[in-house]
């Protein structure tokens, strides 16, 4: 009924577009993804009439992600809404495309039966958005057929494919109204996770010129190093997430000294060793560094070696520094390897290096807290950026509690009327005492009030309504 739709179009209208899984949780772009918004957000025309921010508008603050409601022509028999881009990277799936003239040639070849996919464009009809982006009204020369000067758009042919690249990365990672940070969680405690594989190191060393580390290498041959199953939540490979999903990092840090590098190991560059019914490992290769510090990563049942090198490696070694013990942790999804090696610290004429005691390191009682205190740490960074609400949950002395980040005074204000605010490093010693880990969650900005502090909304705090016997649940029973 007319009524009936009316309420759906109100409730629908509230819906809110999920964070883009592609986008780093730090909302950087990639260099790639930086080079294609920069051409996206350029002034000047890259159809001839407009540029693509000219039809595309960007503008978050004024709820603008790829569309302001108007429309255009096209050289279409009607006109069609300009389409907003937050959700590009769910239509990936969809491959292969008969030669049109409304496209540069290109790869045009049947690609076999199709499992899924969508498609771009109004009908749906463009298997890729680099597809999209050969539409010949892009070419600089001859747009669309036209003997008209388009100076702004992609060099033609192959010249431009590089730049065509860089704008689907681009638009793939494109902003939603939610931050990639948001409903992202982390348990901090004392327990061994599941996923944990505690193993021995053979060595870890680090090599640094003028105190700098421009190597890091990570080796175990122990026998107990698991390998995940293909197609498992561990495998490392895209399977069906996009290009460009890091579903492993592996992070090197130390401790006592708070040193760390955290490599991102995007999903594309990984390949199965081995056929899927007998797998014999995994191997990352990126020779040129262009996805970060990984060089390699052999990832075998017995054997883990990997090999950071470059620039791009933010681990720093001072001198006179003792780095203690220098942990080394591979996660994947569900599945982590995690191993250290310590005390012994040499110098030499090729900076210092950390190798672990005649090539054998102990096996660490568990994941070090440092991989998931990097992560809260990245929790509160993005909330005091103001991309979430963060809370936090535990159970103290058998009582559900909750606290909620206060970005201006830097603290964790508790569901406890009469208690004073937790500082940052308070609250995580509440998850260093054993049956008292604190999951620290972000969630959606004006949200964690409600969260953390005073579920059923009534004004009056969880922990207040329980003390004096009231349903912290239920709005109509207050204190």
């Amino acid at each position: 009924t007319p009524a009936q739709m009316t309420a759906f179009g109100e409730f629908i209208l509230q819906v809110t577009y999920p964070p883009n899984p592609v986008r780093a949780l730090t909302n950087v772009l990639t260099v790639d993804q930086q080079v294609g918004e920069q051409f996206f957000l350029t002034n000047f025309p890259v159809d001839v009439f407009q540029s693509c921010h000219g039809c595309h508008q960007l503008d978050p603050g004024a709820g603008h992600f790829g569309s302001d409601g108007l429309s255009s022509f096209e050289f279409e028999t009607q006109l069609l809404k300009i389409p907003h881009l937050r959700n590009l990277y769910t239509k990936v799936g969809m491959f292969g495309m008969a030669p049109v003239s409304f496209f540069n040639s290109g790869d045009n070849g049947h690609k076999g039966d199709q499992v899924r996919g969508f498609g771009f464009m109004h009908d749906g009809s463009a298997d890729t958005v680099f597809r999209f982006v050969n539409t010949t009204v892009f070419n600089q020369n001859n747009p669309g057929g036209f003997p008209i000067p388009n100076p702004g758009g992609f060099p033609n042919g192959a010249a431009g494919d590089p730049l065509r690249r860089q704008v689907e990365s681009f638009l793939l990672a494109f902003d939603s109204n939610l931050a990639p940070i948001v409903g992202q969680q982390v348990t901090l405690g004392t327990a061994v996770g599941a996923g944990d594989a505690l193993v021995a190191a053979k060595k870890i060393k680090l090599k640094a010129s003028g105190g700098a580390v421009n190597k890091i290498l990570v080796l175990s041959k122990d026998p107990g190093l698991p390998l995940p199953a293909p197609g498992s939540g561990g495998d490392p490979r895209c399977g069906s997430a996009p290009a460009g999903t890091v579903k492993a990092t592996l992070l090197v840090s130390s401790p006592a000294t708070g040193h760390a590098h955290a490599a991102p190991l995007p999903c594309q560059r990984w390949e199965l060793l081995g056929s899927p019914s007998a797998p014999s490992g995994y191997k990352y290769r990126d020779a040129q560094l262009a996805d970060g510090a990984a060089k390699t990563v052999l990832w075998k049942n017995g054997k883990l070696k990997a090999v950071l090198a470059g620039a791009d490696i933010d681990y720093t070694l001072q001198v006179g520094t003792n780095e203690q013990m220098v942990v080394a942790e591979l996660t994947s999804g569900d599945a982590r390897v995690c191993m250290r090696c310590g005390p012994t610290l040499a110098n030499g004429t090729d900076g210092k290096r950390f190798i672990g005691q005649n090539g054998s390191c102990p096996v660490p009682p568990r994941c070090i807290a440092d991989n998931v205190s990097t992560r809260v740490d990245l929790l509160v960074q993005r909330a005091e950026f103001g991309e979430c609400d963060l809370i936090a949950k535990a159970t103290v002395g058998g009582a559900a509690r909750g606290w909620l980040y206060r970005t201006a005074s830097n603290d964790f204000l508790p569901d406890r009327g009469s208690e004073p605010p937790l500082t940052d490093a308070q609250l995580r010693a509440v998850g260093s005492v054993a049956g008292q880990a604190v999951t620290y969650t972000c969630v959606p900005p004006g949200s964690g009030q409600r969260l953390a502090l005073d579920r059923d909304d009534d004004g009056f705090f969880d922990s207040d309504e329980v003390d004096a016997g009231s349903d912290p649940a239920d709005a109509g029973d207050t204190p």
